[in-house]
């Protein structure tokens, strides 16, 4: 089956075009199926190279479209109509007026002789319908469709700034605030993000100092308000700190207008928005809506994920269900309704806890295999090859921001109720000593190579936490924990990175280099993630820089042990696998 967009517009949408590649009789036809959607580039694990689909939007003929040319899913009119009290039945109607077309709602009110009520304009208009008689109807858990909906984003980091860039896209004003000054300055000035994030600095261009305020000082009087700060673990304790968010909502609360939505996106533990966030915003105001509404994108994809995945909303009740599921109707076509705040909360937990179990499934698997002497990446691609009821990961390092600690946050979350999660907490334990583990087998290999480690140099490639999608982003990387595990031994370390600065990997301690100036008689290599840079670089040529015999130790099984038969005195070994000569 080959997939084309037809007449993509600037953001790669358009109408899918199928085409049936196997076919012994029939003509080879394209079909357009009028639905709209947008490729995805990224490479297929299947390792096929043909098209893949980011997702389905709609059908062609399911979009509303504003006078100034902003695209809107019919259902972002659907879900909202559909929440207000007055209205029994709707339609909406387009009409063509001199200059644009206009889209007008019509409804029935259910009181009062259920006559014909016009309701507001698409977009536009304030958060509320007349009823006959002229009474009016509130219906607070409208959000406003309309281009001047003001939300402020609270922390624009990873997750903050991105959000703040669909939501000025999607037509709203659109205020990110931040307590780092240094970086709201730079955003301000340079017209792009500190970090890399496909179709940031897109959007950034095209909204920043426009409809995409960035500010060090809390807005006031914004319709929404969206936290978003960090909650990395207390020093020392495997608990989350929450005197951020308590922090952020402190600093925002004095601005808070007449019934403002909050929504809670942080990783949290469960029960926070309830006992923290909420009482906080009761001390400043007793008319508001509150909700959790996780993030769960991937780093460097979170814009086309943003759009793509199911948002998971649970509220203080279903009114800020209502508000909370109508502001993410204008960016994802699918919302997931759950029945509290606390189920929200979990969920996102449970996510990235499922992943780091599978993940250290296959790790201890690797660890057997090393034991055994066999390879963990055969036996674990062998094992799912056409069975349906195996899906195991390959063995890996378990980083970044979020699944390093998220299985923590869930564990520390159960203490309240006296639950101790074993297989959570064994498989935290497995992932947490790997580097460790790894660092023990480069000592060995050293050694066993007659090289003292007080007198040999090694090259660390790989600090950023993972390579796919790229990033610079080191928090959580494997590579920090094993690169000082080794300098404990003094061995002397090289480190490098295609993305990561150099300055970074150099304030970290080790000797920042280009990867030929690291593989320069080295005694060793060590590739830390899957950048796609690694299959450019023609490692294998590289290799013949090493001072023989050297170790080249593959993380991630980039490489066949083969591709390295013409380099002498090297022993090789991908995670999972003993070290062998070629």
């Amino acid at each position: 089956m080959y997939v084309e967009i037809l007449d993509p517009d600037a953001e790669g949408r358009g109408e899918i075009v199928l085409t049936n590649l196997v076919s012994n009789a029939f003509p080879i036809i394209r079909y357009r199926t009028g639905d709209v959607g947008s490729l995805d580039p990224s490479p297929c694990r299947c390792g096929r190279g043909l098209p893949k689909l980011r997702g389905v939007e709609g059908r062609r003929t399911d979009f509303l479209v504003t006078p100034g040319g902003r695209v809107l899913h019919a259902l972002s009119a659907i879900y909202i109509l559909r929440e207000i009290p007055a209205v029994r039945e709707f339609r909406i109607v387009a009409v063509r007026s001199r200059n644009a077309g206009r889209h007008r709602a019509r409804g029935l009110a259910p009181a009062h002789g259920l006559g014909q009520v016009p309701l507001r304009r698409i977009p536009g208009g304030p958060a509320h319908s007349r009823a006959p008689h002229g009474r009016r109807l509130e219906s607070r858990s409208l959000v406003h469709m309309s281009e001047k909906g003001k939300i402020c984003v609270v922390g624009t980091g990873h997750i903050g700034l991105p959000l703040a860039a669909v939501l000025a896209e999607a037509g709203f004003e659109v205020t990110g605030y931040d307590t780092n000054d240094d970086f709201v300055t730079r955003v301000n000035t340079t017209g792009t993000a500190d970090f890399r994030e496909e179709g940031l600095d897109e959007l950034l261009t095209r909204h920043l100092h426009r409809s995409l305020t960035l500010t060090s000082n809390p807005p006031e009087s914004q319709d929404v308000y969206i936290i978003t700060v960090g909650t990395p673990l207390e020093t020392g304790t495997q608990r989350p700190s929450l005197e951020r968010i308590r922090v952020a909502v402190q600093r925002i609360a004095p601005g808070f207008g007449p019934d403002p939505l909050i929504i809670l996106r942080s990783t949290v533990s469960i029960g926070t928005t309830r006992s923290v966030v909420l009482p906080e915003i009761r001390r400043a105001t007793q008319q508001f809506g509150l909700a959790f509404c996780p993030e769960r994108t991937i780093e460097g994809k979170a814009i086309p994920e943003m759009r793509s995945l199911p948002q998971i909303v649970g509220g203080l009740d279903e009114e800020s269900v209502a508000r909370a599921e109508a502001l993410f109707r204008l960016i994802t076509p699918t919302i997931i309704r759950v029945s509290s705040l606390e189920t929200a909360e979990m969920i996102k937990l449970i996510n990235n806890t499922y992943r780091d179990l599978t993940f250290a499934f296959a790790n201890e698997v690797a660890l057997i295999a090393e034991r055994m002497g066999l390879s963990a990446a055969e036996m674990i691609r062998a094992a799912n090859v056409d069975y349906p009821r195996s899906n195991i990961a390959q063995p890996g390092f378990v980083g970044g921001p979020c699944l390093e600690k998220d299985a923590l946050i869930l564990i520390d979350s159960l203490k309240k109720i006296d639950f101790k999660p074993r297989v959570i907490e064994e498989a935290r334990k497995i992932n947490q000593a790997l580097p460790d583990h790894v660092a023990t087998r480069i000592i060995d290999e050293l050694r066993g190579l007659r090289r003292s480690p007080a007198r040999a140099k090694v090259l660390i490639t790989g600090f950023a936490f993972k390579g796919r999608p790229a990033t610079e982003d080191i928090r959580g990387s494997a590579a920090v924990p094993l690169m000082r595990r080794l300098q404990s031994s003094r061995v002397e370390i090289w480190g490098h990175d295609f993305v990561t600065p150099e300055k970074v990997i150099a304030d970290l301690g080790a000797r920042a280099c280009t990867l030929e100036e690291g593989f320069d008689n080295a005694d060793g290599v060590i590739i830390m993630n899957n950048h796609p840079g690694y299959r450019a670089a023609n490692i294998p040529a590289l290799a013949r820089r090493l001072r023989a015999p050297a170790f080249l130790f593959d993380s991630w099984g980039l490489f066949a042990i083969q591709e390295f038969r013409e380099v002498p005195g090297l022993r090789y070994a991908p995670l999972g696998a003993p070290f062998a000569s070629p």
